[in-house]
């Protein structure tokens, strides 16, 4: 699915291939979104008609939502870091800062006149 949509720009008629293998791992549990992400980027059908039908547990349901949470915050941050990474870098006050300005030649001192004369 994802090659035809970079090679058409849409995926209007794309058709999935049918899921290779039943899956046992109940509904709302963390296996199964990973299996049906592992489908999807195989390009298959989400579902298996002989996929288990039964529902997780208050506890997997509560697994499943930290997972997404976690994932969640790391893409969070994936995002913050390309950008982060994409952005050239300016030059702050504080850079400014850093720069020692040049010293003067050895005798010869800012205030003194054009004379040479303080």
């Amino acid at each position: 699915m994802f090659e035809e949509i970079l090679n058409k720009g849409y995926d209007d008629d794309w058709v999935p291939v049918p899921a290779s293998v039943a899956t046992g791992s109940l509904d709302g549990t963390v296996e199964r979104i990973k299996v049906l992400c592992e489908r999807l980027e195989r390009g298959e059908a989400l579902f298996h008609p002989n996929d288990e039908t039964r529902k997780g547990t208050e506890k997997q349901a509560q697994e499943l939502q930290e997972y997404v949470r976690q994932e969640a915050i790391k893409r969070k941050q994936e995002e913050q870091q390309k950008r982060l990474a994409a952005k050239p870098k300016k030059e702050s006050k504080h850079d400014a800062r850093r720069i020692k300005p040049k010293k003067s030649p050895k005798g010869v001192h800012k205030h003194e006149g054009a004379s040479g004369n303080a």
